[in-house]
This record gives C-alpha cells, sequence and structure tokens, in this order.
C-alpha cells in the first residue's frame, strides 16, 4: 500500500506546518502548496488536530478528514510512524477508499496464494529474529498450524542460518522431527532471509522432502542497506535503455559529509545514516523506479518514464530527486544529532542526454560532482 498514490508520509510540527512530504502528498495538495495541514481540513476539525495529532502514541491509528483539490472531504486512516521530537511528529496517512480496496485485493491473493501453496507436500515456516522464534504450518488445503520443536532440537546449521540472517540456503534436516508430517529420507530445510533497511528481521522457507522439487531462487541485495547491489542496479538500467529503448533517467546520489560521520561518531553511526538514507530513496521512488547502491556513501536511482502519467514525467521525476534531496537534509541536524548531512544528486536521462547507458552514467557523474562542487 505505500507505492499507492494514495498514501503519504508527511513530517508537521505542533503549528502543523508540513516540514517534509513525500511526492504522492505534493500531488494531493496540487494548488495549495503552500497551506498549513490545519488549511486543508473542515473548519471544525482544524481546533482539535494538533492535539489528536501529538497525544497519540507510537503507532496509534486514528482518523482525520482531509479536503481534496476539488473541495471533496475524504476520510484519511492516520498513524504516527515516527516521534522526531516532543513538537515533531511523521505520520502516514491512507484514505479509507483506497485501504478498503488495498484490503479486499490482499484477501484475494491471499485465498489464491493459499490454493497455490496446498499444492505442494512440504511445511513452511516463519522464522522471527526479534522473538527467536519459528512457527510452523501447513496448506492442506487450509491453512494449520504445526507444534514446532524447541530451536535447539534442530541441526546446528540450520539454527545458524536462521539466526545470522542467510540470504539463501537449503540444509540438511534431520528426518525425526518431522516424520508424522512428511515422507522421504532425505529432508531439507530451504529459506531466504528478509531485510529491512539492513536488518535481518526475519526468514521464510519450507522443509521438504527432496522428491518435493521446491527450488528457490537467490536475491542478492546489499546487506547493510538491502538495496540492489551496483551490478543489479545497472544491469537493470541497461535493459531498460539497450534491451527495451525506453526513456529512462537515472540520477548517482552522494551523501555529503559521510566521511566526517563516520570519522567523529564511528561507523555504527555511519551505517544507521546509510540504512536511513536508503529507507528515504526507497520511499520516495516507490514504484516509478529502483534504488541500488554503487559504492559507500552513493547510490543509484533508475525511474522509467513508463511509470509516470503520460506527459508528466519530468516534472514528476523532479519532484522524486527535490523530495529525497530535501527528506535527507532535514532528517540529521546538528541540534538534535550533532551533525549535519545532505545530498549532492547528478541525474541524465536517455535518449534527450546520450544515446546509450554508458555515457549516460558518464553525465550523470560529471553532473554530480558539479552539484559537490556549488554545495547543492
Amino acid at each position: 500500500m505505500q507505492n499507492s498514490d494514495r498514501y503519504f508520509e508527511i513530517k508537521v510540527n505542533r503549528n502543523l506546518d508540513f516540514l517534509t512530504a513525500s511526492t504522492s502528498f505534493y500531488r494531493f495538495l496540487g494548488n495549495r502548496l503552500y497551506s498549513t495541514f490545519d488549511k486543508i481540513m473542515p473548519a471544525e476539525d482544524a481546533p482539535s488536530a494538533s492535539d489528536k495529532i501529538f497525544e497519540k502514541e507510537l503507532n496509534a491509528y486514528f482518523t482525520l478528514r482531509l479536503y481534496e483539490d476539488d473541495g471533496k472531504i475524504t476520510d484519511f486512516a492516520c498513524t504516527v510512524l515516527e516521534i522526531q521530537s516532543e513538537d515533531v511528529r511523521v505520520l502516514g496517512l491512507i484514505d479509507v477508499e483506497s485501504l478498503y480496496r488495498s484490503v479486499s485485493s490482499l484477501s484475494d491473493e491471499i485465498n489464491n496464494d493459499h490454493c497455490l501453496l496446498s499444492q505442494f507436500d512440504c511445511i513452511y515456516f516463519d522464522y522471527v529474529k526479534s522473538s527467536d522464534k519459528l512457527e510452523l504450518f501447513k496448506y492442506t488445503p487450509d491453512y494449520r498450524k504445526i507444534d514446532s520443536p524447541e530451536l535447539s532440537d534442530y541441526d546446528k546449521a540450520c539454527v545458524n542460518a536462521l539466526r545470522t540472517g542467510s540470504r539463501a540456503f537449503t540444509l540438511p534436516l534431520s528426518k525425526h522431527l518431522f516424520e508424522k508430517e512428511l515422507s522421504g529420507d532425505d529432508v531439507r530445510m530451504s529459506g531466504i532471509a528478509i531485510y529491512e533497511n539492513g536488518e535481518h528481521v526475519r526468514t521464510v522457507g519450507n522443509i521438504a522432502a527432496t522428491d518435493s522439487n521446491i527450488n528457490y531462487k537467490t536475491v542478492n541485495k546489499d546487506q547493510l542497506t538491502g538495496l540492489m547491489l551496483k551490478d543489479d542496479i545497472t544491469a537493470f538500467a541497461r535493459s531498460l535503455i539497450e534491451a527495451d529503448n525506453k526513456p529512462t533517467t537515472i540520477a548517482i546520489v552522494d551523501i555529503d559529509n559521510f566521511k566526517d560521520v563516520n570519522d567523529t561518531f564511528g561507523h555504527m553511526k555511519g551505517d544507521e545514516v546509510l540504512r536511513k538514507c536508503s529507507s528515504i530513496m526507497e520511499n520516495e521512488v516507490g514504484s516509478y523506479g529502483k534504488v541500488g547502491r554503487i559504492g559507500g556513501d552513493e547510490f543509484l536511482i533508475v525511474l522509467a518514464h513508463d511509470n509516470f502519467e503520460e506527459s508528466e514525467d519530468e516534472e514528476g521525476i523532479r519532484t522524486i530527486l527535490r523530495s529525497v534531496k530535501n527528506d535527507i537534509f532535514s532528517e540529521y541536524t546538528d541540534e538534535n544529532d550533532g551533525f549535519h548531512i545532505s545530498a549532492s544528486i547528478g541525474a541524465a536521462t536517455y535518449p534527450i542526454d546520450v544515446e546509450n547507458f554508458t555515457d549516460l552514467f558518464l553525465v550523470a557523474d560529471y553532473l554530480l560532482y558539479r552539484a559537490k562542487d556549488k554545495g547543492k
């Protein structure tokens, strides 16, 4: 749902000024770009809006009514995503109608997936890193939970793969653990680790006899940020340009002053900054393109023009890159964090600027360093 044009993330203060916002919210504002939050809601709701927002705890849900650009009132489900200070909140909003449609669509997808999963003779698992718990279940064809043995009863190599977040693995498993559920002498555990903002959060997969013939495709991601690796993001850009001949914009993003953060506050703080900046870029790019890490503090954003409404691609791309720059600039402040960072961006577009990926990257790289020289 977070890639929906009806899902917004905004940062507000107690005066209900918009400090930063996602690209989709600026589209929602339209001609009301310089309004405060209370000016886009009914007059009778405005006086209590600040208290309603700032009295809520983290992840608490509530509703707000907001005016559309055409004057129509729409109900929005809201949640507090982040409490940055006593006077600053980051909110997530989605209109109730879109939320209902998303939930209905997700329910249909889940039912379809259940039918598909029931065709395989295996046990599915979900390991949650924070709780160090392994849940087991089968579809036969209904969802059915299975009592899991203690982790200490599993083969040590499997437990290690779960706890350390091995990206993708297939390991032998003692067959006596699931003799009642699985038939076959050679039982294996196969899994894929899931990372969020560079942190291992869970591992999912299956336990099956080898004749079940269930395989997983290895998905390679940058271990720290969870973004695409350099080879993969450049291959994606090349495929758009050289194979599909699609208008494409690439943007190289460099985190300014990052070395100072590492030198002064240590690499753990530096890693936190990289994960946060990566999250900002992914949130702003959404379904319009992909983001990869191509160096220590350098990233590549690839935006396919086909993902934008006709005639709105250039302005949409500018809005996304502007939001990336503004959100990173406002994330860390000298007052709250003891340091300040910003982002320099160099962008180029195929086929307007050049006619192949190699030259496109060189142009974007040149414009990046011009931006850094100018302090922008």
